[in-house]
């Protein structure tokens, strides 16, 4: 069976691959024309903006709330508690603060008074005249209510932190200034500038828990003399 394809139709067809296309087309617009209407910005659907409230990633909603913030300046009230660079030894406990300079000693509680101190002490009335407070720190198992001082003479003080009163002593038992004072556990520790060590340890055969300057007896360790830095490690 022949068939008889037209010559005509195949010459009409438009050659496909490599050709090139026509140019797109452009827009010209004359002088005093208006212009055209500005394209329209994509909005979000209501879908898109429920996942993105969903998964927090508007950055409104990361800032806090400014609305009833104060913007007014902030009122501090200065402490008068006059501290002397160098010179003053300084213990806190709580709401209450020591503050012991030469051989004055006063106490203030910054929760009541911080200009006016609850107490004034001075060595001369505690039975030690002219003497200088060096070291201070609260005695073992007082919780802050009890403070051993020390002093350029080598005196050992303790008194009460609420009101000052003397409720031991031990003088002369170092034969230097008193350079430091710790608390390690139920026992305190003094040293003097001399190298001397003395370790108050409460016993059973003194019968109490803390240590004592009346009635616990130290017992007597040596270090280097003049020592600048002292730590207790443990």
């Amino acid at each position: 069976m022949n068939i008889a394809i037209p010559i005509d139709s195949i010459s009409d067809r438009k050659p496909l691959g490599s050709s090139r296309l026509p140019p797109p087309p452009t827009r010209t617009i004359a002088p005093g024309d208006r212009l055209p209407p500005a394209r329209r910005t994509h909005t979000p659907s209501s879908d898109e903006e429920s996942g993105a409230e969903e998964g927090g990633d508007d950055p409104r909603m990361l800032l806090p709330d400014a609305s009833r913030a104060s913007r007014r300046p902030p009122t501090l009230r200065t402490p008068k508690m006059h501290v002397p660079a160098y010179a003053a030894q300084v213990l806190v406990a709580g709401t209450r603060v020591l503050v012991a300079t030469h051989h004055h000693l006063r106490c203030f509680d910054v929760a009541r008074h911080v200009d006016v101190p609850i107490w004034v002490g001075d060595t001369k009335e505690m039975g030690v005249r002219d003497a200088r407070v060096t070291a201070l720190e609260f005695r073992a198992g007082s919780a802050g209510s009890v403070v051993w001082a020390g002093t350029k003479e080598g005196h050992l003080i303790e008194l009460a932190m609420d009101s000052g009163e003397v409720t031991g002593t031990k003088f002369g038992v170092h034969v230097g200034v008193v350079t430091h004072i710790f608390r390690h556990r139920t026992a305190m520790i003094s040293v003097d500038e001399s190298g001397k060590v003395l370790v108050f340890e409460p016993t059973t055969a003194s019968g109490s828990e803390v240590p004592s300057l009346t009635y616990t007896a130290p017992r007597v360790y040596r270090i280097a003399e003049k020592q600048e830095f002292v730590k207790l490690i443990g």
